[in-house]
């Protein structure tokens, strides 16, 4: 079985040639065809799951809906900045290195007042 699907679910792709085209053809229409490639991605599979060939423990999860992409982003728990402890003492606190916090808030709260009132922030 390569690729299964439910509501919600990843289509998930496993370690063999199947998977090989997947991956190889998933990568050239990300750079050749990208619209079209999510666009079908959208409608067919908003959650996209694959095997990196030859690294069965390596996983790329592709989430296509910008509703999903939010919902998994507000879920700290889930998602949160791994390397933040790393780059903070070389570089020093800034947004992208923290999880939802006060500092977090306050850093982003200043880097929106610096958008134009006419872009639009939450434009899929």
């Amino acid at each position: 079985r390569f690729f299964t699907m439910t509501n919600k679910q990843p289509i998930t792709t496993t370690s063999n040639p199947t998977s090989i085209m997947v991956y190889t053809t998933f990568f050239g229409l990300v750079n050749s065809n990208p619209d079209a490639l999510f666009s079908l991605l959208r409608f067919f599979a908003p959650f996209f799951t694959m095997t990196k060939p030859g690294e069965k423990d390596t996983k790329i999860t592709v989430i296509t809906c910008a509703k999903d992409v939010r919902e998994l982003f507000s879920q700290h728990t889930l998602l949160n900045v791994p390397y933040a402890r790393v780059m903070v003492p070389s570089v020093g606190p800034f947004m992208l290195a923290s999880d939802e916090c006060p500092f977090h808030s306050r850093e982003k709260s200043i880097m929106m007042s610096l958008l134009s009132q006419g872009d639009d922030t939450t434009s899929t």
